[in-house]
């Protein structure tokens, strides 16, 4: 309205212009040529803003859009990107206004009424002020049109997207709608094939019992496990999936088990453990932590122990450890030993009394230096053996001579330095001992090392002669 206006009052100065030239050329011959050349001007100014005035113009690859929707039917073709020419008449004045999109090409889908292949007619519209459509290459779309018909099932599939964590399983899934009903084409519809629902397994809560809640995005696929989603309309397009996560179990045998001690042994006391399970405990639970089991260990501290001669048995708490000794803490592990599901272990324990016997009394040596050579000394690594055992056992190694007990406790005592020259050293080991009643222990040292220091004879000085020089003793000066 506003461009309308303004074109009138642009005539209407130009008509009252033109009058007053007139007069001026009827009182003014010599202007009379000049008044001929502004009226052409005038006359072409006035022609230039009449609305009757038109100029075609051409728009080339303009989108037909798509309206409406038909009734109980459905376009399997492809319409989404129908393009077509239009011509349109604009006045002279809004030519350069003109846009193709003041014209609306569109097909409507409303006017199908039956299936096969048709001819849509593609529609436009006029403008009041940008003029009118005069022609549309092409002028009609062909589309194929189907029957439209629904679908309803419940077995919607959970699509799992990514991979497990090895060591984990999950329990069935839940979905949260159990039917859908989609609808498309009759020849889509027919070859539907499954219905799933995603399950983003990067972001489930990998803890075991944990329930995770998804929102999954739901898909179609046809027989040839082709996705047709985008070709069908669906009253639902997502759904909640729940799952739980489940870590997997598993079992190791025969894990060793070592019995550790806490405390210190009081002097003159000996103790030795043992378990009654010569074939190791079982361990169950989440694979990823029976995995790094590496052996068990049950503690006796030796501070609650009453120190008198005797076997006892004491119960120590089972704990398992991996490779580098590092204590595993995990309450979903089961340890299962003989007689069952165990959480502690009895070790039986044997305190026996201590007594140091002298060694240099057992060691002996054997022949004689050579010529001019002597036995110096004797060195002895440890001054002492001790030996654990019963009272009993104790008094009876005590009462052998020096001899018979070092038989009984050392493997060799003889050193043979028959014709050395030079100081000679012997390595001695200890005997697993074994008396007329019991096993007696050697406690410590478990081997001894004696040095025979070999010297060569010196001689002997005279009296008298100590201190004076060689080529003059015994001479008067």
């Amino acid at each position: 309205m506003n461009r309308l206006k303004k074109k009138e009052k642009w005539t209407e100065i130009l008509r009252l212009l033109k009058k007053g030239i007139g007069r001026l050329v009827l009182h003014n011959g010599w202007v009379k040529l000049l008044a001929v050349l502004i009226s052409v001007i005038l006359w072409a100014g006035l022609i230039s803003q009449d609305p009757n005035i038109t100029r075609n113009r051409t728009f080339q690859g303009v989108k037909v859009s798509v309206l409406g929707s038909p009734n109980g039917f459905a376009v399997t073709s492809d319409i989404s990107g129908v393009l077509a020419d239009v011509t349109v008449s604009v006045p002279q004045l809004q030519y350069e206004n003109a846009e193709a999109s003041d014209y609306n090409l569109r097909i409507d889908l409303s006017s199908i009424h039956s299936a096969g292949e048709q001819e849509l007619k593609i529609l436009s519209t006029d403008h009041p002020e940008l003029g009118r459509v005069i022609s549309i290459s092409p002028s009609t779309v062909k589309v194929t049109v189907e029957e439209l018909i629904s679908y309803t099932t419940e077995g919607i599939i959970v699509e799992q997207i990514g991979t497990i964590p090895e060591g984990w399983s999950l329990e069935e899934p839940s979905v949260g709608m159990r039917t859908i009903t989609v609808s498309g084409p009759a020849s889509v519809i027919r070859e539907i094939g499954n219905i799933t629902v995603g399950l983003d397994l990067s972001a489930v809560r990998w803890e075991d019992g944990y329930r995770t809640a998804q929102i999954g995005r739901i898909k179609i696929y046809n027989q040839k496990a082709e996705d047709i989603t985008d070709l069908v309309e669906k009253d639902l397009d997502s759904t909640q999936v729940l799952v739980r996560a489940r870590e997997e179990y598993t079992s190791i045998s025969q894990v060793p088990v070592n019995i550790r001690t806490a405390g210190e042994v009081p002097d003159g006391w000996y103790i030795s453990v043992s378990t009654v399970l010569d074939e190791g405990i079982s361990v169950t639970g989440p694979a990823s932590v029976v995995k790094e089991v590496h052996s068990a260990a049950v503690t006796l501290d030796l501070n609650t122990l009453k120190w008198e001669e005797g076997t006892i048995t004491a119960l120590g708490e089972v704990k398992l450890f991996n490779s580098q000794q590092e204590e595993i803490s995990d309450t979903k592990l089961t340890i299962t030993g003989e007689g069952g599901d165990i959480d502690r272990l009895p070790i039986e324990a044997t305190i026996l009394p201590t007594q140091d016997f002298a060694l240099a009394d057992m060691i002996q040596t054997a022949g004689k230096p050579a010529e001019g050579y002597e036995q110096t000394g004797v060195q002895i690594s440890a001054e002492t053996v001790t030996i654990a055992g019963t009272t009993e056992k104790l008094q009876e190694i005590e009462s052998l001579p020096a001899e018979q007990r070092a038989v009984k406790i050392l493997k060799n005592n003889i050193v043979d330095i028959a014709d050395a020259t030079e100081t000679r050293t012997e390595e001695f080991s200890m005997k697993a001992l074994t008396f007329s009643k019991d096993k007696a222990v050697v406690v410590r040292p478990d081997k001894v090392y004696v040095t025979v220091e070999i010297s060569p004879v010196q001689a002997e000085e005279t009296p008298g002669t100590e201190g004076s020089p060689p080529e003059t003793q015994g001479k008067e000066p």
